[in-house]
């Protein structure tokens, strides 16, 4: 009986048992669609009873396509044969136990055709750059398991003999536990024969912003937390989430590895008392790393650190781009742009006799107001994470 496959569009027969499963060891052959063994073919198991796909290969096809291996369990299992330029196929599933004859399967692959992935990464200047690691994936070739490459000293990458079909792709510069990477994603079809290319261009995270952070009394506020996000301008096709550093006993403080641009930077105090929480006390926008040295000091009264997220509810996923605006009886409002995981965040003074209306513009889907409560205000100086939705079906103007 066929199954369809994920992701092909193609109905793949299962494979019949040629003698029943008993002892643990299976053994059989991989072969093309006219009965030719197909040589270096990657076997995997996977549960039976389980979604989703196979992990690492637990065998290779020998030059006729042949191959023999232990079975993890008694199962039951079923086996995957995956193989370049071929749709992967499936058989099953195999149950074994611990005494018995050995099963023997034959497994057809249909051939679908290869092509390949390359390109160049380079800086804006055009300059080349080694070492960006980029990771691809096939859904037809062992049903999604990801394939990687690091970019030469000309910036070059290249894979070869990929099944043709859609392929989705990483591209990734530095990133470590403090050091923030420089991402970039997106899909595309290899077609039989030809070479999909690729080029892409990423800012080098080789600058700083430094400064300096006082109290409102002008001493230095020590062992404060930096933290410095990048403000999407959505023209550059990757993403940079930029990092957080600390203040030294002088107040100064340097955050490196950023990527130019324009960030906002949000400074909080230590607690007063010994494993409370740090008290947010102020944020600058539009600064430029590389730039002179910046100076914050803390004002009266201290600001509320207002926080959200906006997801499309069509597809579950984060809405980049959409406007944020503050605005307190006429005052000049504060503006910020949701990034690309549909994130924004900014410094505001909550006023306790006039309303402050928090309203979010979609874009093209209309506009969301929320009112704000002070006395919502965490003891950190935070607001409460807000949430906005959005949808296709939404009327203009209805809030949530």
């Amino acid at each position: 009986m066929p199954i369809p496959m994920r992701g092909s569009g193609v109905l793949l027969p299962i494979l019949t048992m040629v003698s029943p499963a008993a002892a643990g060891t299976v053994s059989g052959s991989v072969v093309d669609r006219a009965g030719a063994g197909i040589a270096g073919a990657e076997i995997r198991f996977h549960p039976a009873d389980e979604i989703g796909g196979p992990g690492p290969a637990a065998a290779v096809a020998g030059s006729d396509g042949s191959f023999s291996l232990e079975v993890p369990s008694a199962g039951p299992w079923n086996l995957w044969a995956s193989a370049s330029g071929y749709l992967d196929g499936r058989a099953g599933p195999v149950s074994c136990s611990d005494t018995g004859p050995t099963a023997t399967v034959v497994v057809r692959l249909f051939h679908a055709g290869t092509g390949s992935m390359l390109g160049t990464v380079k800086d804006p200047d055009g300059a080349p750059i080694e070492g960006v690691r980029v990771e691809i994936s096939q859904a037809s070739f062992a049903l999604g398991t990801p394939r990687t490459r690091t970019t030469d000293a000309e910036g070059r990458y290249a894979f070869e003999k990929l099944t043709v079909g859609q392929v989705s792709f990483r591209f990734e510069l530095g990133g470590s536990q403090t050091v923030s990477p420089v991402e970039g994603t997106g899909a595309s079809q290899v077609k039989k024969g030809e070479d999909l290319v690729r080029d892409v261009v990423f800012a080098r995270p080789d600058r700083a912003i430094e400064g300096r952070a006082l109290r409102e009394d002008g001493s230095p506020l020590a062992g404060g937390k930096v933290v410095v996000l990048l403000r999407p301008t959505f023209e550059e096709r990757y993403v940079f989430r930029g990092g957080e550093t600390r203040t030294d006993e002088t107040g100064r403080f340097r955050r490196e590895n950023l990527v130019p641009g324009s960030y906002r930077v949000f400074v909080s105090a230590p607690s007063p008392v010994p494993g409370g929480p740090e008290r947010f006390v102020g944020d600058l926008e539009g600064i430029r790393p590389g730039g002179a040295p910046v100076e914050f000091r803390v004002s009266s009264p201290l600001p509320v650190l207002v926080t959200g997220k906006i997801l499309n509810l069509d597809n579950g996923q984060p809405l980049p781009g959409s406007k944020v605006r503050f605005e307190v009886e006429g005052a000049e409002p504060i503006a910020d742009v949701s990034d690309v995981d549909g994130k924004f965040a900014f410094g505001a003074r909550l006023s306790a006799s006039h309303p402050n209306i928090l309203r979010v513009e979609h874009r093209t889907r209309g506009t969301d107001e929320r009112w704000l409560d002070p006395n919502e205000v965490r003891p950190d100086g935070s607001y409460p994470e807000i949430q906005f939705t959005v949808t296709r079906q939404r009327l203009d103007g209805e809030s949530r």
